[in-house]
């Protein structure tokens, strides 16, 4: 299949993950307000749910450009209004349309890419995201060493105005580019428009022996969700639902400690580094694009996750006991040295999740099941983000952390599968089972 026209369709989500990524971070930062801190997050797993439903009624064209509008009024707010309230609705309004898009990004990558593709499309999903956290960590830096404005407001004036530039690019491209995937008209009994879909992914004038087989491989994939019931499928999609859910929301967890507390930024105001933030913003996005282009669909998903996860928690573990009082640590630079290596670490591997929470479940069920991976994942972040306001010690953050990693580490070896090169129906097969021990 033609990979670029598969990118075509994605491009429009790719803006409105980058303003979200941008966002995520920015909502971290609001260190003295609590609210605003959560509010992206909140927007986030409304924005999920109402994609899910939408995604079942609509064409996802519809959601796409819904989401892009989003971002444009988001970043409106925050660019015109200078006020905390105004800086909180704007991050729920990001968040809004980031969690609509993030829950059908997933769903469209998976089932509009082939088997050899399917890991590297899908993870443009935390491509994207982690190129808005350069984006966001390049602006505050550039503000810390120039020693613009007054206050860190100037940085989110300039994100704002990054916010309409990426949710008009979305409103366009997703107008013009996107195709609805095969599985859709599949669903609705139209074979003609999912041949035609799958033409127009491979860039072709007429359908030829590449899209009969894809076409093959999908109505197989189609054709076993109408074979249960709704209930059965929920009862199955329930093991690879655990499974992914806490890979996912302890990927997640890996941001916040450099990114939302005064640690990691004081580590380096301390020795004078005013860019030191970028660092941490760099080195994720690059673990993120060589885990796209040369682990997902090579190594595979299940050693990718193994061996990252590993040196994740042991380098969280040592951070932890080398930073044993927050502010006063005698090995601050050695800690943030870790810090940025385990982001390239975590970047490599922060693709997985979605990976697998596009393959894990039959089209019936897929949007339902991963909303409700995402609301658990932000549900996590919430109750953190409650704890740390109550002065825990770091320290103990990185060490919890850094001992579940290895747990997913020893996960991803006895419980997840090696989906890569399988079809959609294969991969769900091999997902839904408890055991899978191998390396």
């Amino acid at each position: 299949m033609d990979k670029k026209n598969q990118e075509k369709t994605l491009w429009s989500g790719m803006f409105i993950l980058m303003s979200g990524g941008m966002k995520m971070v920015e909502s971290m930062l609001q260190l003295d307000s609590l609210g605003s801190q959560v509010s992206w997050f909140a927007g986030c797993i409304i924005g999920a749910f109402l994609g899910g439903v939408l995604v079942r009624f609509v064409p996802k064209k519809i959601p796409f450009i819904i989401a892009g509008a989003l971002v444009i009024v988001g970043g409106i707010i925050c660019t015109s209004l200078k006020t905390s309230s105004a800086i909180a609705a704007s991050n729920w309004l990001d968040g809004l349309a980031f969690g609509m898009t993030v829950l059908m990004f997933i769903i469209v990558a998976g089932e509009n890419s082939d088997s050899n593709k399917r890991g590297a499309m899908v993870s443009i999903e935390a491509l994207a995201v982690s190129t808005g956290i350069l984006i966001f960590t390049m602006i505050q830096t550039i503000f810390a060493v120039a020693k613009v404005g007054s206050s860190s407001f100037t940085v989110v004036q300039t994100q704002g105005i990054l916010s309409i530039i990426f949710g008009l690019a979305a409103c366009v491209l997703g107008f013009f580019f996107f195709i609805e995937t095969p599985v859709y008209h599949l669903m609705k009994g139209d074979q003609n428009e999912a041949i035609n879909a799958i033409t127009a992914l491979n860039n072709e004038t007429s359908p030829s022996i590449a899209t009969s087989r894809f076409y093959e491989e999908l109505k197989e994939y189609v054709h076993y969700d109408e074979s249960k019931s709704i209930q059965q499928h929920i009862v199955d999609g329930l093991v690879p639902l655990a499974k992914i859910t806490v890979v996912r929301v302890f990927m997640t967890l890996t941001i916040i400690p450099p990114a939302s507390t005064e640690y990691f930024i004081a580590t380096f105001a301390g020795y004078r580094i005013d860019y030191g933030m970028i660092f941490f913003g760099l080195s994720r996005f690059i673990g993120v694009f060589i885990g796209q282009l040369a682990l997902i669909d090579k190594i595979g998903r299940k050693k990718t996750l193994a061996i990252c996860s590993l040196v994740i928690g042991i380098l969280f573990i040592v951070i932890g006991s080398m930073a044993d009082n927050f502010l006063k640590s005698s090995n601050m630079i050695t800690v943030a040295t870790l810090i940025i290596i385990s982001s390239f670490f975590c970047g490599m591997s922060q693709n997985v999740s979605s990976v697998y929470f596009s393959e894990a479940f039959p089209p019936s069920i897929k949007s339902g099941m991963i909303f409700a991976g995402i609301f658990i994942e932000n549900i996590v972040v919430i109750i953190v983000f409650a704890a740390l306001q109550d002065q825990i010690k770091f320290n103990s953050y990185f060490i919890v952390v850094g001992v579940f990693q290895i747990m997913i580490a020893v996960m991803a070896v006895t419980l997840l599968p090696e989906t890569k090169h399988l079809t959609l129906q294969r991969a769900m097969e091999f997902l839904q089972g408890l055991l899978n021990i191998g390396f």
